[in-house]
């Protein structure tokens, strides 16, 4: 037979002797692949990344593309068929899940290159696209309550660009959850835990965002047990009180990520977030005493090289006076750009720290703030949905 099964909730994995792995949700749809030494992820969207390691030792992305893209999935599909079992009298031990697994061969939904384009043609009806998802949350179902940014105005973002901040209404949001729950069908056991997006709901007006997530909550029950999560946005967020969050937090949402971007007053400003210290701490802890988790997003180069010492330092003060809570991260973003990009990312003469600078930079801060902080890498390049 020459390869072993691992069943897991919505999704199958087939590991072969050579060190290969298929990692297929319940439909067909191949997200995690290792082959011929080489590691790929592939989104519900159709994209692929190869994951590589540079000659500097960095962990990396490049895009599969065109024929190269065709021929992987071919070779998947191809691996699959190979893998059908002619004679189960020769299985010893565990007889059921090879079983199970031809039967599944047989009748998974997507077979073949043609199967996947068709299904990603679906996923670009019910989602349109998916600008970004914190690292932890790139396998969470996302509904998408708001589409793009309530406020849409930071210098160093593109991901809204052009975009209206739109909100559903309540049919609206039972009709997109039916969509989003009939697209990932047998796979959704995959994705358990759930992300309201698209950028900061917290644009959304209170009754009706509470109304929303015990909406979200009561259709997925199952995944919402892995927690709610969203971004939240300092300019829109410090209006809410300590009791809204608190509602907020009963009707099922947990965890918020906040793009504070920098500890220091002045460069906040230049990248258009405008709030001093005081009014940061404040609306963090109100999420906080809300009863909601919330993870800091941070970017490395915020300010360029010139502005490198008062964003370190200004970083680690405003750390330093954050109370740190069990399971939250602090996420260290560095920031993406050519030197052609510094002025419109960063602001007047500045330029972008090169990938040494970087490493150096988060070595430089992780060692200026408490220990007790878990540091994680919020690398954009790397996301897939």
């Amino acid at each position: 037979m020459g390869f072993r099964i691992a069943w897991h909730p919505g999704a199958v994995s087939i590991l072969y002797p050579n060190g290969d792995v298929l990692a297929l949700d319940l439909c067909g749809r191949p997200f995690a692949v290792f082959m011929d030494g080489r590691s790929y992820r592939r989104g519900l969207g159709g994209r692929i990344l190869q994951i590589v390691r540079t000659i500097t030792g960095r962990r990396g992305f490049e895009d599969v593309v065109g024929t190269e893209k065709v021929r992987l999935i071919s070779r998947i599909f191809d691996r699959l068929t190979g893998s059908r079992i002619n004679d189960l009298s020769s299985i010893d031990n565990g007889i059921t899940k090879y079983k199970r697994f031809d039967r599944w061969l047989t009748e998974r939904r997507l077979k073949s290159v043609t199967d996947l384009q068709r299904d990603a043609l679906r996923y670009s009806e019910v989602y349109g696209r998916v600008g970004i998802l914190p690292p932890d949350q790139y396998q969470s179902i996302v509904i998408q309550l708001t589409r793009g940014c309530a406020y849409n105005r930071c210098r160093f973002c593109r991901f809204y660009r052009g975009e209206t901040y739109q909100v559903l209404d309540k049919r609206q949001l039972e009709e997109h959850i039916f969509s989003v729950s009939e697209y990932l069908g047998p796979a959704l056991p995959v994705r358990n835990r759930i992300w309201l997006g698209e950028a900061s709901v917290l644009g959304v007006e209170q009754d009706h965002l509470v109304g929303c997530v015990e909406t979200v909550r009561n259709h997925l029950s199952g995944p919402a047990r892995g927690g709610l999560a969203a971004f939240g946005d300092l300019i829109v967020s410090r209006k809410r009180s300590v009791k809204e969050y608190r509602d907020l937090c009963q009707a099922g949402l947990q965890r918020l990520y906040i793009g504070i971007e920098s500890g220091c007053p002045e460069i906040r400003k230049a990248l258009h977030k405008p709030l001093d210290d005081e009014m940061v701490l404040k609306t963090l802890n109100a999420m906080r005493e809300g009863g909601i988790s919330i993870n800091p997003i941070f970017l490395l180069g915020a300010g360029g090289l010139a502005a490198e010492e008062q964003h370190v330092k200004g970083t680690a003060d405003l750390l330093s006076r954050l109370e740190v809570r069990p399971g939250e991260r602090v996420y260290l973003s560095p920031i993406v750009a050519g030197d052609d990009d510094g002025v419109e990312l960063l602001g007047a003469g500045t330029r972008p720290l090169t990938p040494e600078q970087i490493d150096r930079q988060r070595s430089l801060l992780e060692s200026l703030v408490p220990g007790e902080f878990r540091f994680a890498t919020y690398d954009i390049r790397g996301f897939l949905y």
